[in-house]
């Protein structure tokens, strides 16, 4: 069997390329290019405002841990969690 695209040669078919017209680029195109490139480069958030990002989370969990730790170490009785029952309905 023979596939469609078999039936033109490939030498036909790589001469299509060669009727390709090259095309000037406006002079303007370069210095695009560029300020592109550079407003891309200035968008990035640098390096110093990540680590003061960083050291404000550990900041933030470390009080939140001493937080936690000291609300844990105040002895609370567990007695006073449990509603007391009454059995006033027995004792009449």
């Amino acid at each position: 069997m023979t596939k469609p695209s078999s039936n033109i040669s490939v030498e036909k078919q790589l001469e299509i390329l060669h009727s390709i017209k090259k095309v000037e680029a406006p002079d303007s195109l370069l210095g695009k290019i560029q300020q592109r490139i550079e407003n891309v480069e200035a968008a990035v958030i640098p390096m110093n405002w990540i680590s003061v990002a960083a050291a404000v989370a550990v900041l933030f969990i470390s009080i939140d841990v001493y937080v936690i730790k000291q609300n844990s170490t105040s002895k609370t009785n567990l007695t006073e969690l449990v509603p007391s029952q009454n059995n006033y309905l027995y004792h009449e």
